[in-house]
């Protein structure tokens, strides 16, 4: 745990599923979770999250500028999960690549090519790892399937993989950037051994 703000701690999503109530033994803590950009039950877009991101990112410069339209915008936000750190990743690429053009906005193609390259840091994934994340994907629990696998767990939350977030109750789901990657794996496993 590691302190946010004066008073307040913040932990990672699986110490809660490690340690079951370790948040008692703190005054503040919480979890940050990524801020939502679907919905947990359907994959249709969260407009309230971003409407947050957007405004975020409003904050930091005009993005209007180097993308062609709004909908560029949200693919970038949309494809990035909600996690702000890949977000401002992409997005300094993608004006990088913009200031060394001579015409701006820039096209799908060159936006697709920097997610490109944030999703190469998050691969390749084991077979194994595919089956257990295609579980969370579909279930949008942990599906720990021992108490022994929590440092597999945890590395899935440490590397990105498995993001957390929160309405009510924490829930998790893939990186968005490596969904097709993890579904592709798990049913070309499931089909070679007739699952």
């Amino acid at each position: 745990m590691t302190s946010a703000t004066s008073g307040s701690t913040t932990a990672p999503p699986w110490l809660e599923i490690r340690s079951p109530g370790v948040s008692k033994l703190y005054d503040s803590s919480e979890t940050l979770p990524c801020i939502k950009v679907r919905g947990r039950a359907e994959d249709r877009r969260f407009e309230p999250g971003l409407a947050t991101l957007t405004k975020i990112v409003e904050q930091r410069g005009d993005w209007q500028r180097v993308f062609a339209s709004r909908e560029d915008f949200i693919h970038v936000v949309l494809s990035t999960g909600g996690y702000l750190r890949d977000l401002f990743r992409v997005l300094q690429g993608i004006v990088m690549t913009a200031s060394n053009r001579a015409s701006i906005p820039l096209d799908r193609a060159a936006i697709d090519y920097e997610l490109a390259r944030l999703r190469n840091d998050y691969l390749p994934i084991s077979i194994e790892d595919s089956l257990w994340l295609s579980e969370v994907a579909s279930s949008h629990e942990a599906e720990l399937p021992k108490h022994a696998a929590i440092p597999a767990l945890s590395r899935f939350f440490d590397t990105h993989l498995l993001l957390c977030y929160r309405n009510g109750e924490e829930w998790y789901d893939l990186h968005p950037l490596i969904r097709d990657q993890v579904v592709r794996i798990a049913n070309s496993h499931a089909a070679k051994n007739g699952a």
